[in-house]
């Protein structure tokens, strides 16, 4: 069954590389043609078809939704980032067409504190939320600067975990009542 797959990041799907869209597409996101972005149809269930110009045995897409990530103000408290988090939700809904998004897969990439926390969300929400995993290559040239390349491997599942005890939101907040002004 083929599912939404939304990315939020600061990376849009238009430049990833052929193993990342791949791998896109075996997570369940579902596939259109390269040469017009169309469904494909197959009458004789042998051949297939572009549905919109006839091409015989098109190159395959996977359909992938970018919504970019927010900017996330470094002096931003619990609450800004909670509020962050529920747009993007509304965002994801909004792409999708539905208010209903279990089943959808999210690639996550971003500040980690709006990752984590909206990851929870959609976790608790029945999405399946991934992130990126990458290798990275460090090239130095003869005057010693250094550039790294970034080469996708895989995507890899968040789950949620839970140690004893579990913290509930309301310990958070009393938390965030008594921190130290350093913290």
């Amino acid at each position: 069954m083929k599912k939404n797959f939304i990315n939020i990041s600061n990376h849009p799907s238009s430049g990833w590389g052929t193993k990342q869209l791949f791998s896109a597409g075996v997570l369940g996101a579902p596939l259109v043609t390269k040469c017009c972005r169309a469904a494909t149809e197959s009458p004789d269930e042998e051949l297939i078809f572009c549905a919109q110009c006839g091409a015989e045995e098109p190159e395959m897409t996977p359909v992938i939704l970018d919504i970019p990530f927010p900017r996330v103000p470094a002096d931003a408290g619990t609450e800004d980032i909670i509020k962050l988090a529920k747009s993007l939700v509304m965002d994801i809904r909004q792409a999708i067409g539905t208010s209903n998004i279990s089943g959808s897969i999210i690639h996550l990439m971003g500040e980690q504190s709006l990752c984590f926390i909206l990851a929870q969300m959609l976790i608790h929400q029945e999405c399946s939320v991934v992130v990126s995993t990458t290798e990275r290559i460090v090239e130095t040239d003869e005057n010693g600067v250094k550039k790294s390349t970034f080469r996708f491997v895989r995507f890899r599942p968040l789950q949620l975990w839970s140690p004893e005890p579990y913290y509930e939101p309301s310990d958070v907040d009393e938390f965030e009542r008594h921190r130290e002004p350093w913290l």
